[in-house]
């Protein structure tokens, strides 16, 4: 959940009340700083972490922006939880296209496995899964968009090397290299 800080920050400015040199003066600013939403490490051990993900949260990119400001360029990941906005595609090899179905409701997330590398010097993410509604009906496929309902935990292994990806004629897809 998104949230805000009123920090009072200290400045030592020149004193401008007085026209003596060298005089300073103690200046309290109220400073608002915008926490954003929450994503928690919770444990990081050696290269692996596990990472809380909460409410309202686009779980897929706080993990890219997580790995990008942690030099993270190639990792595997799991995780479970549950989520509210969720796009799952399918991949078309014939016309080598996907197929996007969008759910806006509450569902658990049964299971997502992926991993991170980078395409053009940009970190990205791959990850296949499936989610679960209220009727105990199960989807799977390539997540796109996970936004958080509750909770969602995701287990992050690090790998000590790059992992490159690149764009693969014959299926149109960016392969592992």
């Amino acid at each position: 959940m998104s949230s805000f800080w009123l920090v009072w920050h200290a400045y030592i400015v020149p004193d401008l009340r007085s026209l003596r040199k060298n005089e300073l003066t103690f200046v309290f600013l109220p400073l608002v700083v915008y926490t954003g939403c929450a994503m928690r490490v919770i444990v990081k051990k050696e290269h692996e972490y596990l990472l809380r993900f909460d409410r309202e949260e686009n779980a897929l990119d706080k993990l890219i922006e997580f790995c990008s400001s942690e030099n993270i360029t190639a990792a595997w990941f799991t995780g479970i939880g549950a989520a509210d906005q969720v796009i799952l595609s399918y991949y078309n090899l014939p016309t080598k296209s996907y197929q996007d179905k969008e759910f806006s409701q509450e569902v658990e997330v049964l299971g997502i496995t992926g991993n991170i590398a980078t395409l053009d010097g940009k970190t990205v993410y791959h990850c296949h899964g499936s989610i679960g509604d209220e009727n105990y009906q199960v989807f799977g496929g390539h997540f796109k968009k996970l936004v958080v309902s509750a909770t969602l935990e995701i287990h992050l292994s690090v790998f000590p090397e790059e992992i490159k990806r690149g764009f693969d004629e014959p299926t149109g897809l960016n392969l592992l290299q």
